[in-house]
């Protein structure tokens, strides 16, 4: 709560045209969203907790606003993180030349106040043998930084049973269903915020 108005208007506020802000809140005290009526691209429904364990209740959640979308791209995002408002201009250009199966993007990372950290990926992982003979992926790293066509996320809902699995979070499960399934990139950086607290899910 001390961050979502914040995470909505870095998602309302894109230097792009043609993206709808889907907000899916089952929090005990629904939101106040008065402050974002004036936005048309922006759709907000309260709706009861779907599970005591927080990973199913992201995937139901995710799965409602993915029902309720109407675009060709999903970007997923965490009530406590933020989009750059450069995010979808990038993606678009990207696309151009890289068709989208699945993105991660290797987010910023930012403490409560604000202040970045800095993000180095191990330079292991760097190395062209590792990254053809065990794993072309720097790190798993959250929900908020992925991006995926919503056709894909369709058939991980139909196809993968993500449910069954209680602790794994979404991001995993949809790692592994991509990276088995499809082509999967992980090229662009400094499009996504991932705040660094006490309270996140990942801790």
């Amino acid at each position: 709560a001390n961050y979502i108005d914040e995470c909505i208007l870095s998602s309302l506020n894109q230097n792009y045209e043609n993206f709808e802000v889907i907000v899916i809140d089952s929090s005990d005290i629904k939101l106040n969203i008065e402050k974002f009526k004036s936005y048309e691209n922006f759709k907000y429904f309260h709706i009861k907790k779907y599970s005591e364990y927080p990973e199913v209740n992201q995937m139901y959640k995710i799965e409602l606003g993915f029902k309720e979308s109407s675009g060709d791209y999903i970007c997923l995002l965490d009530g406590d993180d933020k989009f750059s408002d450069k995010k979808l201009n990038k993606l678009n250009e990207y696309n151009k030349s890289n068709d989208i199966i699945f993105n991660q993007d290797i987010p910023f990372l930012i403490y409560d106040d604000g202040k970045k950290i800095s993000f180095e990926i191990k330079k292991y992982k760097k190395n062209y043998f590792y990254r053809k003979l065990i794993i072309d992926w720097p790190q798993i790293y959250g929900t908020s930084s992925i991006t995926v066509k919503k056709s894909i996320l369709e058939n991980f809902f139909n196809k993968s049973s993500p449910y069954k699995w209680k602790y794994l979070a979404i991001d995993v499960q949809l790692i592994l269903f991509c990276l088995i399934n499809f082509k999967i990139n992980n090229q662009l950086d400094q499009i996504t915020f991932k705040r660094k607290h006490d309270r996140s899910l990942g801790d």
